[in-house]
């Protein structure tokens, strides 16, 4: 059966996807195939046969060595016989999106039909290309925005790792009904179908629910504190979310007044110290949207709370997260929603009693 294997970090990927897909082995396969970024783009190798062949294609001089992204697959033939063409990872819009997928896209043949009256040409016939060409057809430089989108037009089951050639070392992984497991390590993740390809790497392990969709950055693992900003309606948002964070994660976290963020905060940040900026539509937005370039201009990456389809505050934000469209009086509810399911997922990939925080009592008694 397939499998899929993706690592980043700050080690070289190669080595490391080659190991998992050979610990892989057992679940049968008929080809496989890897992905990597690298300054050109995203460069992808396959192999009809064993992993074995793989490695003997990529050669031992190659290239690709120092990479430290990348994504890679063995295929059991569903969608068109055992060939590279058909082989994993599969690319969209030219190598600009690449992308492996475990599952079967029901609904592929309307979606490829769909595909190919827009432009796109295709090169196998499996419906994991079409998934990777849907995928491009909506990146507008956010590839999580863009899995995000694609997935609600899928019908069908998949667990997919996706890398993008503008976002070099990120990845997108997601899942329904087929499983996907983050192995976190020391500033380093690898993802993986099974158990078995990450264990020789780390014990700690996260398995995503379905419908799960998650974004890594091996460069975004060393946070060390946070600070949570907003105005208006959305200050009292930011000391909640704030508050959750330490509660149930461990990590420092103050909440602020955007307004105040000059008046001493602004002195503590830097790359280690994340911003969440609750920039939701309405008054004091394009204040709050200036601090977050302030914020940016001293190496701290800022997650932003923005009304869907706010294409203005999702172009400025390193990262975001997107609440419905609604009054600013009662976009908190769904704001703080958000900022509680954030510190529960950190929460859930530290590995932390998230029911049983430390050192808190859930009644007083004395």
């Amino acid at each position: 059966m397939c499998g899929i294997v993706a690592y980043t970090g700050y080690r070289p990927a190669l080595p490391i996807l080659l190991s998992g897909l050979k610990r892989l082995e057992y679940r049968g396969y008929d080809s496989a195939g890897i992905a990597v970024s690298s300054p050109d783009g995203i460069s992808i190798s396959k192999a009809k046969g064993k992993v074995s062949e793989l490695v003997n294609f990529i050669g031992e001089a190659s290239p690709l060595e120092n990479s430290t992204t990348g994504i890679a697959h063995t295929r059991w033939a569903t969608h068109g016989p055992p060939t590279p063409e058909n082989a994993h990872p599969h690319a969209g819009g030219g190598n600009r999106i690449a992308l492996v997928h475990n599952g079967i896209i029901e609904n592929h043949r309307a979606l490829r039909e769909k595909l190919t009256t827009a432009g796109y040409t295709f090169l196998s016939e499996t419906d994991t290309e079409v998934l990777a060409h849907l995928v491009d057809s909506l990146y507008q430089g956010d590839l999580t925005q863009a899995v995000t989108v694609a997935l609600k037009e899928v019908e069908g089951t998949f667990g997919i790792s996706a890398m993008a050639h503008e976002e070099p070392s990120r990845l997108v992984v997601a899942r329904r009904g087929s499983p996907i497991v983050l192995g976190l390590g020391e500033k380093e993740t690898i993802v993986a179908s099974d158990a078995s390809a990450i264990i020789a790497h780390t014990r700690q392990a996260i398995y995503l629910d379905d419908n799960d969709i998650a974004t890594i950055k091996g460069s975004d693992l060393d946070q060390s504190s946070a600070f949570f900003i907003g105005r208006g309606y959305l200050y009292p948002v930011a000391l909640e979310g704030a508050l959750k964070l330490k509660e149930v994660s461990y990590i420092h976290a103050e909440g602020y007044h955007a307004a105040e963020l000059k008046h001493g905060p602004i002195a503590l940040l830097e790359k280690s110290v994340s911003v969440i900026a609750l920039c939701n539509e309405g008054p004091g937005k394009d204040k709050t949207l200036g601090n977050i370039a302030e914020c940016q201009a001293r190496n701290s990456r800022v997650l932003g709370i923005v009304t869907e389809g706010d294409h203005e505050a999702i172009a400025t934000v390193d990262d975001h997260i997107a609440v419905p469209q609604c009054p600013l009086h009662t976009a908190v509810i769904p704001s703080t929603v958000a900022l509680q399911l954030l510190s529960y997922h950190i929460a859930r990939l530290k590995g932390c009693a998230i029911d049983q925080p430390r050192n808190l009592a859930k009644s007083v008694t004395v």
